[in-house]
C-alpha cells in the first residue's frame, strides 16, 4: 500500500466531482473548477472552488508509523456573477455527488453572500477516509 494515499485524496475528489457536475452543468458552457485558492474575484464565471483543508488523523496500528485514515475537509465555494439562482444551481448540483457518490456530511450547509455584485454559496463536506477506502 502506498504509504502517501491520504496526499491524492484531494485530487481524486475533485477529479470526481468536477466530472460528475460538468455532466450535468453543460448548460453552463464556461464553468470553471480550481482546487486552487481563491483570493481574487474570479476572472471566469460560474466558478466552484473545491479544495481540501487540513485533515486529521484518525487511527493507528501499533506501531503508530503509517496514517491509517483521516478525517477530510473540503471547502466548496460557488460564485456567479449573473445571479444567485446560477450559484445555487451548480452548487446543489456540487453538493449532490459529495453527499451521493463520496458519502461525505454536510457540516457547513450552503449559505450565500455577496461581494458587491458577485454571489457566492459556500459550503463544507466532511468524512473519515480510510487507508483502504474506494472513493
Amino acid at each position: 500500500m502506498d504509504d502517501f494515499w491520504y496526499m491524492k485524496v484531494e485530487n481524486i475528489v475533485f477529479d470526481r466531482i468536477k466530472k460528475k457536475s460538468s455532466e450535468y452543468l453543460s448548460k453552463y458552457k464556461d464553468i470553471n473548477f480550481t482546487s486552487e485558492e481563491i483570493v481574487q474575484i474570479p476572472t471566469k464565471f460560474p466558478c466552484v472552488e473545491i479544495r481540501e483543508l487540513e485533515g486529521i488523523e484518525r487511527g493507528q496500528t501499533l506501531e503508530g508509523d503509517a496514517v491509517c485514515g483521516y478525517l477530510s475537509t473540503f471547502q466548496v465555494n460557488v460564485y456567479s456573477e449573473k445571479s444567485k439562482q446560477i450559484a445555487r444551481d451548480v452548487m446543489e448540483e456540487v453538493i449532490s455527488h459529495f453527499k451521493k457518490d463520496l458519502h461525505f456530511d454536510l457540516v457547513a450547509m450552503p449559505v450565500h453572500s455577496n461581494i458587491g455584485d458577485l454571489h457566492r454559496y459556500s459550503a463544507r463536506c466532511r468524512r473519515v477516509i480510510g487507508a483502504g477506502d474506494k472513493i
